[in-house]
């Protein structure tokens, strides 16, 4: 029930298409509150329309009862993706035998042979759109699997595109200067290069194969620290000023403050930059994670001696 009503969730591709995000909100490529906003009224729509189509939902599922599957004979399951539903087993992944129910191949489309890995190529439609597969070496190790760029018609990918998807990420060469090594790549929301944690999109996908060393370099340094300001005073970490989608900011890895219209980040000093992130934190924006102040110390307060007693012994 879960997987027809969450289908993105539960994909494969889900988990590493977030890691993906949260490092672009680090690097400031990717504004939070907009991934937020995006996520959790499309979540909340999706559980109620759930919970309202509920009797529904098991319906169809319980509709493919008679069905049996016709490798091991075990009952069959409604399933669906994105281009529709299907029958599986109810075996899986012990049995991973499915039937087509509206007019795809759940199975992929077989495209050919690797000319140099010499496993079968295949073309796959998932929650977030199509992809190619190449078959694992062993049945205990996963697949390698690329989408297919969104400006792309699956219908138009043929053996030889499929076999250039399988190149990426594509290894351009090591940094003349931090020798750390560039590669291009294609994410969700598209094509990109990467150097460490420093990420500069491309403008077109071809690019994730003609971008020369000398052209990622540039672009990922223009993803650099416009200045570096200093430690921060209290949580020792580094104070810089970065260039984001809105504008530059300023951060200490924790929090990020815009700067004001019209500021330029060469005049911004340290302490000013405190004083912002201090302002940004009160308000609970900006992305806190990081360091706590140390407790206050404790003090102590001498107990007085108690009052003796009036009187004495009783004679």
């Amino acid at each position: 029930l879960l997987v027809r009503v969450l289908p993105d969730i539960f994909d494969i591709g889900y988990t590493r298409d977030v890691e993906l995000e949260l490092d672009q909100i680090a690097e400031g490529e990717l504004d939070w509150r907009e991934r937020l906003e995006d996520f959790y009224p499309r979540l909340t729509r999706r559980l109620k329309e759930g919970e309202e189509n509920s009797d529904e939902i098991i319906k169809e599922i319980l509709a493919a009862e008679g069905e049996t599957c016709d490798k091991c004979d075990s009952s069959m399951l409604v399933r669906w993706n994105r281009y529709g539903r299907f029958l599986g087993c109810s075996a899986y992944p012990d049995c991973q035998s499915t039937r087509s129910l509206d007019g795809f191949n759940p199975d992929g489309d077989e495209l050919g042979v690797h000319p140099v890995e010499g496993r079968m190529i295949k073309l796959k439609y998932g929650p977030y759109g199509p992809y190619v597969e190449l078959a694992p070496p062993t049945e205990d190790e996963k697949p390698k699997r690329v989408s297919v760029p969104k400006e792309i018609d699956h219908t138009s990918v043929d053996f030889d595109y499929a076999v250039k998807l399988l190149e990426l990420p594509r290894t351009i060469g090591n940094d003349p200067k931090t020798d750390k090594i560039i590669v291009a790549a294609l994410g969700r929301f598209g094509p990109y290069v990467k150097r460490g944690k420093i990420y500069a999109s491309l403008t077109a996908n071809d690019e994730m194969w003609t971008v020369s060393l000398e052209e990622a370099v540039a672009l990922l340094d223009a993803k650099l620290p416009l200045k570096e300001l200093g430690k921060h005073p209290e949580s020792g970490e580094d104070v810089i000023v970065k260039n984001g989608r809105y504008g530059p900011y300023v951060t200490d890895g924790t929090t990020n403050a815009n700067l004001p219209e019209g500021a330029e980040p060469e005049a911004l000093e340290l302490e000013e930059a405190v004083k912002m992130l201090a302002e940004k934190a009160s308000k609970g924006g900006g992305r806190r994670r990081g360091w706590k102040k140390k407790p206050a110390a404790k003090k102590v307060t001498k107990k007085k001696p108690a009052a003796k007693k009036a009187g004495g012994s009783e004679g």
